[in-house]
């Protein structure tokens, strides 16, 4: 009976100690053992059981049918110990906890993943990833999907935006920051593994043949296949106005036409795109000097 006594203090010492080491923001896992539209009571196991208070369900409607008894979840802890006893936990919290972590290991191991467009604006578009808003500026665009309006209309390019709501675009996550809810990405900003691939294949001083996907007043942009069965990535190049031609070129589209097929030589590299040239595929005209002049006489 005293080895009884003994063991009553020990436990509740056991379960006292247990709670002190709970703190609040931190992440636990553990089994839903009821679940309905006032409450989710969630058990912790030695720590205690866990509850989800109904203004959370409220604010969530569809998390009481997502979830199932017997699931196991991961909860950030609001409180240690509420007035009732239990561990009040967050499930929101938690999965917003998580996917900036997951956002923190995109961003430190430079992998790719895809984001949903769910608005656009004049600066670029508005992004869903991993279930947290993100900003994609017009600046980080790919060079294919950069809207390409003459004179910088904001009002044509707000039109040309526009058109990739819902879709998903491969991007890369350059900044964050979790505090202030800040998401930056960026589309054209490639994967090392990426950007050697298609300086491989398509190397420096090569020449090959690719379609005009689009002139504009500072140049044209050329789309470059890699041959059936090569491993290298469909990439899209730059010609500038002063690659265009040896003579003076004001308007590329003197030049070229969007579909028009030509031959380009890349002649350098930029964020990993190359720098294309079709004047250095052309012989370079002589001028004439008063020497030149003299030695035809």
């Amino acid at each position: 009976m005293k080895k009884d006594n003994q063991q009553q203090p020990m436990a509740k010492d056991l379960l006292l100690a247990s709670i002190n080491t709970i703190k609040e923001s931190q992440i636990l896992e553990g089994k839903i053992i009821e679940a309905n539209k006032s409450n989710i009571f969630i058990d912790f196991g030695a720590l205690g059981t866990g509850i989800v208070l109904g203004r959370e369900i409220k604010d969530n409607p569809s998390l009481v049918k997502e979830l199932k008894v017997g699931q196991t979840i991961s909860c950030v802890v609001l409180e240690s110990e509420n007035e009732n006893g239990y561990i009040e936990v967050s499930i929101k919290e938690a999965d917003r906890e998580l996917s900036w972590t997951k956002l923190e290991e995109l961003k430190n191991t430079s992998r790719n993943a895809l984001a949903k467009v769910i608005q656009a604006n004049r600066g670029g578009l508005l992004v869903s990833l991993l279930d947290q808003k993100g900003f994609l500026p017009v600046s980080q665009l790919s060079p294919e999907h950069y809207p390409r309006v003459d004179g910088g209309d904001k009002e044509k390019i707000l039109k040309e935006l526009n058109k990739f709501v819902g879709k998903d675009l491969k991007v890369k996550v350059i900044d964050l920051d979790p505090r202030e809810e800040k998401l930056i990405v960026s589309e054209k900003a490639l994967n090392k593994e990426e950007v050697e691939e298609i300086m491989k294949y398509f190397a420096l001083d090569g020449v090959f043949e690719g379609t005009v996907s689009a002139v504009t007043d500072f140049g044209a942009f050329v789309r470059l296949s890699p041959e059936e069965g090569a491993k290298a990535p469909e990439t899209e190049g730059l010609i500038h106005i002063s690659e265009l031609d040896w003579q003076l070129v004001r308007d590329p589209r003197e030049i070229l036409q969007e579909g028009e097929k030509v031959k380009v030589k890349i002649v350098g590299f930029y964020q990993g795109r190359p720098a294309l040239s079709l004047k250095a595929l052309k012989e370079r005209p002589q001028i004439k000097t008063e020497k030149n002049e003299e030695r035809e006489k």
